[in-house]
């Protein structure tokens, strides 16, 4: 289990759906992702875009990522703490 401490005014309730399955830290493939979000209408261009800018307010607030890897042909999603290295410029 991944612990993600962020702000949940700065996620949206989708974002959240989608947080929740992922913080196992375990592949989840997009059927699973798609059929979280509980959305008849949601599409996987919707549920990229959510991801996408999920990744974004991670890295930003909680140095997390959103992985995707393939496995064959299907495309998972993976929750995992990142080590980031930041540079500041005297």
């Amino acid at each position: 289990m991944i612990q993600v401490n962020i702000d949940k005014e700065l996620v949206t309730k989708t974002e959240l759906k989608l947080l929740a399955v992922l913080q196992d830290g375990l592949p989840h493939q997009v059927k699973e992702l798609m059929d979280a979000l509980q959305d008849p209408a949601a599409t996987k261009d919707n549920l990229n875009s959510h991801i996408s800018n999920l990744r974004k307010k991670l890295l930003q607030h909680c140095d997390i990522d959103i992985f995707n890897r393939m496995d064959g042909r299907r495309i998972s999603y993976v929750l995992a703490r990142v080590a980031v290295v930041r540079i500041e410029h005297e």
